[in-house]
Order: structure tokens, then C-alpha cells, then sequence
């Protein structure tokens, strides 16, 4: 029996500041220049950090699938996220208002650690 396999989605784009010390962090696009920078607090994110480069060199992210954040706090698995200030990965509370879920994490951690997550910007 065949069966069909669905690629992981990537993006490579500039960076629009420095990324490199960045790496399995949420990031976003900025509307103004359509670069790579980081997202965060109440931002809406567009995936999490694969390949992280420096100012003005091209980044690249994962939009969906199965990626890797870093954790803003200490969660359990299957919690909804969103990015911190940080580009960190914290859960859905309702403030700031309308936040759009970056994903849930499939295993829990404390605060630092980077888990799996699946990117589900819905």
C-alpha cells in the first residue's frame, strides 16, 4: 500500500537583526522589510528558529510540523503557547488580548529547556 508523506515547511529569509545566539526561538516577519526577526510579547509568530545567522544574512524557521522551542516557563505537555518577550514559548492566558497560538508543546519542561513542539498557526 503507498502512502503520502508531507514535508516539514521551511522558510529562509534575511535577518533583520542578529539572530545567531537565537536558535529554536520564536520568530516573525516584519511587515515593514519582510525579514526574519524575533517575535515577541503578543507578537504573532510565524515559526521557530532553525538556522540562525547575523544581521543581514539569511535565517531560516520552520513554519509546521514538528519543531523545537525553547521554553519561557515551566509547562506540562500539550499546553497552547505563545511567544514571551523572549522569543520563549509561555501559555496562552488571555492578556495581551488576541493572541494567536504559535503551537502546542508535545512534552513538558521547566523554563529554558528546549521541547517539541507542533506549529499550528489556526
Amino acid at each position: 500500500m503507498a502512502t503520502g508523506m508531507q514535508g516539514v515547511g521551511l522558510w529562509a529569509e534575511l535577518s533583520l537583526i542578529d539572530l545567531s545566539g537565537k536558535l529554536n526561538c520564536f520568530a516573525k516577519i516584519d511587515p515593514t522589510t519582510g525579514q526574519l526577526t524575533l517575535a515577541g510579547l503578543g507578537d504573532e509568530v510565524f515559526g521557530c528558529i532553525t538556522e540562525a545567522a547575523t544581521q543581514g544574512y539569511s535565517s531560516t524557521i520552520q513554519y509546521s510540523d514538528v519543531g523545537k522551542i525553547i521554553l519561557g516557563a515551566t509547562l506540562s505537555a500539550w499546553t497552547r503557547v505563545v511567544s514571551d518577550a523572549n522569543g520563549h514559548a509561555v501559555a496562552l492566558t488571555s492578556s495581551p488580548p488576541n493572541q494567536r497560538v504559535a503551537g502546542i508543546i508535545i512534552r513538558g519542561g521547566n523554563s529554558g529547556e528546549v521541547v517539541p513542539i507542533l506549529l499550528d498557526r489556526a
